[in-house]
């Protein structure tokens, strides 16, 4: 897979991910960066992906709204990342 960006319906979110780093970017924030090797799970359930990357670090997603595509993404993004 290597890099993808997944956003939201309503672009208010936009994932990228190069194999060396996560990075979310909420459309009114700075982006959040996690080097892979910091991240412990990576989660992608029917409405939510779930990141932890330690001690209360991480990150909640709502992606009811992706298409099923791009939940198939995260899903391959999931096995790959959790392989690390």
């Amino acid at each position: 897979m290597g890099y993808g960006i997944y956003q939201l319906k309503n672009n208010a979110i936009k994932i990228k991910w190069d194999h060396h780093k996560l990075t979310i970017k909420y459309l009114d924030r700075k982006p959040i960066e996690y080097n892979a090797k910091e991240i412990k799970s990576f989660v992608v359930t029917r409405n939510n992906l779930i990141l932890n990357s330690g001690k209360a670090n991480g990150e909640m997603i709502e992606i009811k709204f992706f298409n099923s595509k791009q939940k198939q993404e995260l899903q391959l993004l999931q096995k790959e990342i959790n392989e690390i």
